[in-house]
């Protein structure tokens, strides 16, 4: 080899170096100049190659750190650091089994551990979960859970845009196991002033839920509708 293709080795070699500290320092700048939600969204794309049994031993280790805090401390005073916990859990786990469970523990602090409830970011975090998870054997547990939280804090639009979907699915099949979810549709339509639409809820509740509480309950609306009450 010529010494100028030597020359020319050696500087191929020394840009190469150069160009992957350059990408190594980007990526660091990147990071510590991200927003916290950012950062969540980094720290998954760079941990979850992490194997998945390397995920499940960090996931169940931070799940028994959150079981010992609420064990052995006072749950209300260590609310954030059992939400970073679960945090920890959902980004740097996304692949272990308890990523899903933590999305939905966490989603149900929001609502019941907080005050005021932590309602949009619950909503952020069952969007994700639905993005991530869609065929989770906890979808219809998580979706409750999203529903009564929506409910309980009467935020009818978030509660109909929820269930809208399951109640067209139940008017083209006719299919539907329970009668929670036709009652939050109802009682959503309900407060926003679509009465016609809530009133063809709550009648079918009756009729095809009889017996139950929510159809005693969507009674009870049919007859305010008709006595014109609010």
């Amino acid at each position: 080899m010529t010494n100028k293709n030597k020359w020319l080795g050696v500087n191929i070699l020394q840009l190469k170096n150069v160009s992957l500290v350059c990408a190594m320092f980007l990526i660091f700048l990147v990071y510590i100049t991200a927003g916290e939600g950012d950062k969540r969204a980094f720290a998954d794309a760079m941990d979850s190659s992490q194997s998945l049994s390397v995920q499940q031993k960090k996931s169940v280790e931070l799940f028994h750190e959150v079981f010992q805090i609420t064990l052995e401390n006072d749950k209300q005073a260590n609310l954030d650091r059992i939400a970073e916990l679960y945090w920890q859990i959902i980004t740097t786990c996304p692949d272990a089994p308890l990523a899903q469970e933590s999305h939905w523990r966490l989603i149900e602090s929001y609502f019941t551990d907080y005050q005021p409830p932590r309602s949009e970011e619950a909503l952020l975090l069952f969007k994700q979960f639905q993005s991530k998870y869609p065929d989770s054997p906890l979808m219809k547990v998580v979706r409750h859970t999203m529903a009564r939280g929506l409910y309980m804090n009467k935020l009818w639009s978030d509660l109909l845009e929820l269930e809208a979907d399951g109640f067209a699915e139940f008017l083209a099949t006719g299919e539907m196991t329970s009668p929670l979810p036709l009652f939050y549709y109802s009682e959503a339509n309900f407060h926003l002033n679509e009465i016609d639409e809530a009133k063809k809820g709550y009648l079918i509740l009756v009729e095809r839920f009889p017996g139950t509480h929510v159809a005693q309950l969507g009674a009870e609306k049919l007859v305010q509708i008709s006595k014109g009450m609010k």
